[in-house]
């Protein structure tokens, strides 16, 4: 017998008994053959999976026929052409019934194609070798995917139709290269391709030189020039400042000493030679940075998106990031207009006034490679009175339990809220915060309207009405039902309570605790029956 008691927070109530009745049946499949796909002469081994409290005894049948000696829960056999497409089935029996498996066949899928085996190939040590395979799959419709081997070994992440190899050493000649070829149910391994690696030649390449670009720094930092430089080693390297040369310049990158103003204008160039030639390099310059501005506010914590929110009567400012060779000048602008005395890197402006809304500044910053401007983000002013975004909500409770209205409004980050709570029209001594607790619900109560006025010093906002009702008790509106089932098959037993939520279920058997008790499910499952 089966019986559950139900609990939440309204109460506790207990259902009546249900039955489970236990019926002896035909055997039950809980796994069938499965049919198999061949790609070369192969063992296939077809499996089923049988319960019965009663002994079982198994025939298989191949297209409805018996196969002879056949009676084991696993069939294995070596296919011939003839097997191919034919249908499987196997039947289980025991004293009460049988039962007759699903179908299972033999197929076969061929392998993928290759068009063209990987080549063998001769390169020097130290180059890049490339080897290549192209294949189409037996079916059009499968993707091919592909590994390759080196020597027989797979080559972690050489998954494409490519296998590049750089850097070749001579330890790698005669390595034999190959790729396996899938298309997901089958594969195919490509010819092996020789890698032969030879020595490299003496290399009589004379110098060469690239040609320095010219730099662009602020006074005090240091300027530095690249060359690349190719040719037969050793290569010989000097640097020239005006076509003087650079003591100790001879490598192909050069860092200046921090730049001064005289060194504006001034040449670089290189000059590289080998035993084989000798190149030089056209010249490079120093020149002055200009001015690149970007903007900021003060404090930061007001820069949202494109504007600045100063609250009526507060100061706010506005700083400038600008980078560039100084010294720098500083021109602020208040709605196109010159601000006079502004020549500073920030401006503030001591109170904000309603003619401040909507307002956009600017800053024109010099230095002697030219100037640049920037906008700040727009001054909006705040003086708004609060906005309420939750709303108290109605509350379903129970007599004697506490219950909780709350409220959620926003305003200004430096503008304070206040809130007052009311009753039926009335204020609510000390109900000051965002959240009105009623401790021990009665039954005036539940018949009062409550409300909450959120203000800050521009203005007030009143919250909608909120009420309480009573909560019906709980109570079991279905009860478990009587179950009949066959050993090995499923068993459920279910209850049906008038609070969907927050319920936990305890369910026991011939009185005793189930171990998996309590559940927030309404159901109990055995999933399988025994004696």
């Amino acid at each position: 017998m089966f019986l559950v008691t139900v609990t939440n927070d309204l109460g506790t109530v207990a259902s009546d008994p249900a039955a489970l009745r236990v019926v002896l049946a035909p055997p039950l499949i809980t796994q069938h053959p499965t049919s198999v796909v061949i790609t070369d002469d192969e063992d296939v081994s077809f499996s089923v999976v049988a319960t019965s409290v009663l002994p079982l005894t198994y025939q298989w049948h191949r297209d409805g026929v018996p196969v002879a000696s056949a009676t084991q829960p696993t069939l294995t056999l070596r296919p011939t052409d003839g097997d191919i497409g034919a249908v499987y089935s196997v039947v289980v029996t025991n004293t009460i019934g049988s039962i007759t498996s699903a179908n299972a066949s033999i197929s076969r899928i061929g392998r993928p194609v290759i068009i063209r085996h990987p080549a063998s190939l001769t390169c020097y040590e130290g180059d890049q070798a490339d080897f290549h395979v192209e294949a189409v799959p037996f079916d059009p419709v499968r993707v091919l995917s592909y590994q390759w081997k080196r020597d027989g070994v797979l080559i972690p992440g050489a998954t494409g139709i490519r296998l590049t190899l750089t850097e070749v050493a001579l330890g790698a000649d005669q390595d034999q290269l190959s790729v396996v070829v899938s298309d997901g149910p089958a594969f195919r391994e490509s010819n092996a391709a020789t890698l032969y690696v030879r020595p490299r030649p003496v290399d009589r390449r004379p110098a060469t030189v690239g040609d320095p670009t010219n730099q662009t720094v602020d006074p005090g930092e240091s300027a530095v020039f690249n060359v690349s430089v190719d040719g037969a080693q050793p290569i010989a390297i000097q640097w020239y400042r005006n076509d003087l040369p650079i003591a100790g310049a001879t490598s192909a990158s050069y860092r200046t000493p921090p730049v001064l103003d005289a060194d504006y204008g001034t040449q670089f160039h290189v000059a590289v030679s080998n035993a084989y030639g000798s190149a030089t390099s056209t010249a490079a310059r120093i020149s002055a940075t200009p001015v690149i501005v970007g903007r900021s506010t003060i404090p930061a914590a007001d820069y949202q998106f494109i504007t600045i929110s100063p609250v009526l009567g507060e100061a706010f400012s506005f700083a400038v990031l600008a980078k560039g060779a100084r010294p720098m000048s500083y021109r602020w602008y208040r709605g196109g207009v010159l601000v006079p005395g502004s020549s500073a890197e920030s401006h503030a402006v001591p109170s904000a006034a309603l003619t401040d809304d909507g307002v956009v500044w600017s800053v024109t910053v010099s230095n002697r490679a030219g100037e640049a401007t920037t906008t700040m983000p727009i001054v909006r002013v705040f003086s708004q009175p609060p906005v309420i975004d939750s709303e108290p909500q109605d509350l379903a409770t129970m007599l004697g339990r506490d219950a909780t209205f709350a409220v959620s409004a926003r305003g200004h980050v430096r503008v304070p809220l206040s809130h007052q709570w009311y009753r039926d029209g009335q204020p609510m001594l000390g109900q000051t915060g965002s959240r009105l607790v009623l401790a021990g619900v009665t039954a005036a109560d539940v018949a009062a309207a409550f409300s909450v006025v959120v203000a800050n010093r521009f203005g007030s906002v009143t919250s909608r009405t909120a009420r309480l009702t009573l909560d019906e008790p709980l109570r079991i509106t279905r009860q478990p039902r009587p179950v009949t089932a066959s050993v090995g098959a499923p068993a459920v037993f279910a209850v049906v309570t008038n609070q969907p939520n927050g319920v936990a279920y305890h369910w026991r058997k011939n009185g005793q605790g189930i171990s998996r008790s309590p559940y927030t499910s309404p159901s109990h499952t055995i999933e399988e029956v025994t004696p």
